[in-house]
């Protein structure tokens, strides 16, 4: 059990002497980021991490087909960043943020994932330029290996959802739609480089 203080009230946490309060594994393709093994993530649903977090949310950034196929119990599927971004960084949502610990993950946590992270990482540290380091959202972390490494390695009882299974992105059965999904988030992205911060996100942040 990790033993950390949760003392901090506000709604956002400055990181001077940061150390996230889940264990991490070392991870050699995205050491940028905080990365837990799936033996984590079903310590954190079966409530050994209680004591812990405020609360975890859980991420699914794959396509329909694949979060329709299965996923981890009470994972939300928001594959597009201004899913993300509208779930998260509203202000009702940024209220107990601190303490709120946002896990990611894809089909192997390779691409889809680690990019979502990056950019919830970007983003706050944007809303935070003037008082860096202090974020909302400190525990931000990537699943290692995806929902394949969870279904094939964790407890389905406690860690899928009902009748889970595993649906590959390129599922010779879902061409198409893999096609428009990757096309949409593809556009997404585009998008949002193409939109000025300022116009995102105005009179959003106190």
């Amino acid at each position: 059990m990790i033993n950390r203080s949760l003392s901090s009230p506000g709604p956002s946490t400055p990181l001077h002497a940061y150390t996230p309060l889940l264990p991490l594994i070392k991870s050699s393709k995205h050491p940028d980021l905080n990365v837990i093994s799936p033996s984590t993530v079903e310590k954190l649903l079966d409530g050994t991490y209680n004591d812990v977090l405020h609360t975890f949310h859980l991420i699914d950034c794959r396509f329909q087909h694949e979060f329709l196929g299965g996923t981890l119990r009470g994972a939300r599927s928001l594959a597009l960043p201004q899913h993300v971004e509208a779930a998260f960084f509203q202000p009702q949502a940024l209220q107990a943020s601190t303490r709120t610990a946002l896990i990611l993950f894809c089909e192997y946590s390779a691409e889809r994932a680690p990019k979502m992270a990056r950019h919830i990482r970007n983003l706050d540290r944007r809303i935070h330029a003037d008082v860096y380091p202090t974020l909302h959202y400190p525990e931000v972390y990537v699943i290692d290996g995806g929902y394949k490494h969870c279904f094939e390695s964790v407890n389905h009882d406690v860690c899928l959802s009902p009748a889970a299974a595993y649906v590959p992105m390129n599922h010779p059965d879902h061409v198409d739609a893999c096609k428009m999904e990757l096309s949409g988030l593809r556009s997404s992205w585009k998008q949002l480089r193409s939109t000025p911060f300022s116009k995102r996100h105005a009179n959003k942040w106190c």
